[in-house]
């Protein structure tokens, strides 16, 4: 070496030069740096399902759209789309820690015969990556991709994301809808009234208006119904409390005080919402198509149930006249 330089020649020839040391390391390589170190091969935005089995439970997700995921097992519920999303991307990018064998054997020894956990991942409908993890080896697990013959080690985070319940991955979000993309909204009551409102746009620059158009026909402030809209979504339930029940009236949905309806992006997305009388600090509430029952704190509720009014606040708003 000089200084920071190495000597080196061509294998043909005998003239030597000068390059630079750092080309050295890129050829000091064992067969470990040069391997694909990814656990599973797959593209995140083609996964359609995604299946968590371990020995006491089984979580499946499945898309539902571009963006949208669903908890199907062990009930059907809304996910959260960002947690879901993650979690298939983890599994993408998961690298394994160190190849303990060529050879798929003797899985038993490893705790791969059977499995301790399984990952399936399906892939537009045809194509499935499995994973197969065993037992723990100074804080990593052995495990093997089943279509290739490696047993390998990979990190605790990964058993992690595999042993989580099914309320970690369901949304808690009473809406899903972004606000700019509502077209209209009903709100109904257990009294029988139903008010439907549901957004114009006019003129050359495409204002945004908000119309009731029933049971009444007559503008209303965007504002106002804006802020209404962006409450609801904004705002998450505290828990799930029922895992499923057929009976609806503890929770005061046998008679909803209220279902709210939602329809967004060009009306092809359709969200309802049923919720209870208040009862306590907690006000139940129940997606469309969801089996868990969301539970609410009674002063956000309240805070989305006053945005509700706006003719009462039109009215509260008027100025008095002079006596």
């Amino acid at each position: 070496p000089t200084g920071t330089n190495r000597y080196a020649k061509l294998a043909n020839e005998n003239k030597v030069f000068v390059i630079s040391s750092h080309l050295k390391g890129n050829l000091d390589k064992e067969a470990w740096d040069l391997r694909d170190k990814r656990v599973l091969h797959f593209d995140t935005d083609a996964v359609e399902s995604l299946s968590l089995k371990g020995p006491e439970n089984e979580v499946i997700l499945a898309k539902a759209s571009e963006d949208l995921w669903n908890v199907t097992t062990p009930s059907f519920c809304r996910a959260d789309r960002y947690k879901a999303s993650s979690l298939a991307s983890r599994f993408e990018t998961a690298k394994m820690e160190e190849i303990v064998s060529g050879s798929v054997d003797d899985l038993a020894a490893y705790g791969l015969d059977p499995a301790t956990y399984e990952v399936d991942i399906q892939i537009d409908g045809e194509k499935r990556v499995r994973l197969h993890i065993g037992d723990e080896k100074d804080g990593k697990y052995y495990a093997r991709d089943l279509d290739r013959s490696l047993v390998f080690l990979v990190a605790s985070s990964l058993v992690d994301d595999v042993t989580k319940d099914a309320s970690e991955y369901r949304s808690k979000r009473l809406f899903d809808y972004a606000t700019f993309q509502v077209n209209k909204f009903q709100i109904a009551t257990a009294e029988g009234q139903t008010r439907v409102y549901q957004k114009k746009e006019e003129g050359e620059d495409e204002d945004v208006q908000w119309a009731e158009i029933a049971p009444e026909s007559r503008e209303w402030d965007r504002a106002k119904v804006e802020d209404l809209l962006y409450k609801i979504t904004g705002t998450d339930a505290e828990e799930f409390v029922e895992e499923a029940t057929q009976d609806l009236a503890p929770f005061g949905l046998d008679q909803p005080a209220y279902v709210v309806t939602v329809w967004s992006n060009e009306e092809e997305t359709v969200e309802e919402l049923a919720l209870g009388k208040p009862d306590g600090d907690f006000v139940y509430a129940r997606r469309k198509g969801d089996v868990p029952i969301l539970k609410i704190q009674t002063s956000k509720w309240e805070e989305i149930e006053k945005l509700m009014d706006f003719e009462r606040e039109e009215e509260a708003e008027e100025p008095e006249e002079e006596q």
